[in-house]
């Protein structure tokens, strides 16, 4: 089967990946350049702009056109009312697309997705975590590590960088979080629907 797989914001990730019951092979990916807000008045900038990135998205799958499967990130609620419009917009264009094309499509949910691949905090993570906002509530806004290097909190865009790398040997940086998070969708629709349970890896259970 072969699955394209999109994380689509005005900066896609994409993944063009061929599986079988018993391996999930990325053939390529990538991660579309940011697009902003064209200089027009609001609702027309919209408009527009979500039809540029579907563009974007469009040649993704042209280029790729015998995929079986168009494996899609649910939008969820964000503090963003304008950046949510602009998602929202964005999706309408594809799910024009696919209704009118008859095309075979899957959304999950972030939360869901994560969860089947196992994409989660590692116990170190968890507990930088909790050093790390320890250092907040005392008003340290800069928080560095023995070494002196400064440390952030590790949040959900960072692990899917950390496990992509880990689960196929990869050296993606946090800049590549979407194309990490593409390669992921395409992942966790393998492992939902078409991995045969008696041929996981045993790496994958320790």
């Amino acid at each position: 089967m072969k699955i394209l797989s999109f994380d689509t914001s005005t900066k896609s990730g994409w993944c063009f990946s061929e599986c079988d019951s018993s391996n999930f092979k990325i053939i390529a990916s990538g991660a579309i350049p940011k697009r902003s807000e064209p200089d027009f008045d609001y609702p027309l900038s919209y408009y527009i702009w979500a039809k540029d990135c579907f563009g974007d998205l469009l040649k993704i799958i042209e280029k790729y056109p015998n995929f079986d499967i168009l494996v899609l990130e649910e939008t969820v609620k964000s503090r963003n009312s304008f950046s949510q419009k602009i998602l929202e917009f964005i999706h309408f264009q594809l799910i024009n697309f696919i209704v009118n094309n008859s095309i075979k499509s899957h959304y999950y949910r972030p939360s869901e997705w994560r969860k089947i691949v196992g994409a989660s905090l590692t116990k170190s993570e968890k507990e930088k975590n909790k050093e790390v906002r320890k250092e907040h509530k005392k008003g340290n806004k800069v928080v560095k590590d023995e070494s002196g290097k400064r440390i952030g909190l590790v949040g959900k865009k960072n692990v899917s960088v950390r496990f992509i790398n880990e689960y196929f040997g990869l050296k993606f940086k946090r800049k590549d979080e979407d194309e990490c998070e593409s390669i992921a969708l395409g992942l966790a629709y393998w492992m939902d629907n078409i991995r045969n349970r008696d041929t996981i890896k045993k790496t994958e259970l320790e």
